[in-house]
């Protein structure tokens, strides 16, 4: 059983457990369009993305749809259905924002539950492989994780005990205690699943990415290159490999209380080989309009005549949409 997390725990009130969706896996997974709908209904998982305030989560929803509908060939074919109106226009008004207006979404303050469901045809193989998952966007602010908020936010509590897999994002030049934010809610899965005695090992069954964020921050970027981190993808843009992540993490953790504290939240609840590690870039690098790429001055973000932030140049989501389909491929979590 690992240890719970140092912070002030408040009473349970609502059980996490019931609005679970994620059934179990099918002994094969379909591999054609003749499988039918109801075959994917029954594979779907459920991915909720987690993250305090600032962390970016809903610049990482706006980069996923549009990573999807851009994705190279390598990446598969993509569709994304929001499964409601306002989902749809949640989702259309923060993508616009990073695509054509090249401003970052708004910090989110409502508290809504937003899902998108994830369809993909990969080329990864002789044959195609689909994958079919859908991701949960709790849209309150990051400042609802905090401890005092625990058991008290209906929505937050649903969007946790509804997902199998989780997106945790970690800012790595963040100003706030970060895995404060979060300990309480895992706690509190824990908890309920030890009460159901659906632990593994003494710890959370759900597959886990856990995803540093801004690696296009020019102070995050320059410091990966000085430590020999950085290789490039398929599309040409600066990347950590993923062979390499993980322990790119644990040194960006030796000097990063943010990231070393949320690393460690993560290992003591989760099972070691259901974690995966990312460095990822919802805004990409800059390239000049002929396509060149100066690793000496790459940053994507610039400020406008009013000092606001903005996008230098086109969006290039780097390592977005990776965890989602490596998540959206794994057996299901919970």
């Amino acid at each position: 059983m690992p240890e719970a997390a140092p912070v002030p725990v408040a009473p349970d009130r609502t059980p996490l457990l019931a609005p679970v969706s994620d059934g179990p896996e099918p002994a094969e997974e379909p591999t054609d369009h003749s499988s039918g709908e109801g075959a994917a209904r029954q594979r779907r998982h459920t991915i909720a993305v987690l993250g305090a305030a600032h962390s970016g989560k809903t610049t990482f929803l706006a980069a996923a749809g549009l990573a999807a509908s851009g994705a190279s060939p390598e990446l598969g074919r993509w569709n994304v259905v929001a499964e409601s109106e306002r989902a749809e226009h949640f989702l259309v008004e923060q993508t616009y924002a990073l695509a054509v207006a090249r401003r970052f979404p708004q910090a989110t303050m409502g508290r809504s539950s937003f899902s998108y469901v994830f369809r993909a045809e990969l080329t990864r193989g002789r044959r195609p492989e689909r994958v079919d998952f859908a991701l949960d966007f709790c849209d309150v602010g990051g400042r609802e994780y905090q401890w005092k908020n625990y058991g008290n936010n209906l929505v937050l509590d649903s969007h946790l005990g509804r997902a199998g897999h989780l997106v945790i994002l970690v800012d790595p030049t963040g100003n706030g205690p970060q895995a404060e934010f979060l300990a309480p809610h895992l706690e509190r899965l824990l908890k309920e699943f030890q009460k159901h005695r659906r632990l593994v090992r003494g710890r959370l069954p759900h597959r886990v990415a856990f995803c540093v964020t801004k690696f296009d921050e020019p102070s995050v970027f320059q410091n990966a290159r000085r430590g020999n981190w950085v290789g490039q993808n398929a599309q040409g843009d600066p990347c950590v490999p993923a062979a390499d992540a993980e322990d790119y993490i644990g040194w960006l953790a030796d000097d990063s209380g943010y990231v070393a504290r949320a690393r460690a939240l993560t290992k003591t609840y989760f099972l070691p080989d259901h974690v995966l590690w990312y460095a990822v870039s919802a805004i990409g690098f800059h390239r000049t309009p002929g396509g060149t790429l100066n690793l000496d001055d790459c940053s994507n973000r610039t400020h406008d005549e009013d000092g606001l932030p903005v996008l230098r140049g086109s969006a290039r989501p780097v390592n977005v949409l990776e965890p989602l389909i490596d998540l959206g491929r794994a057996p299901g979590g919970t």
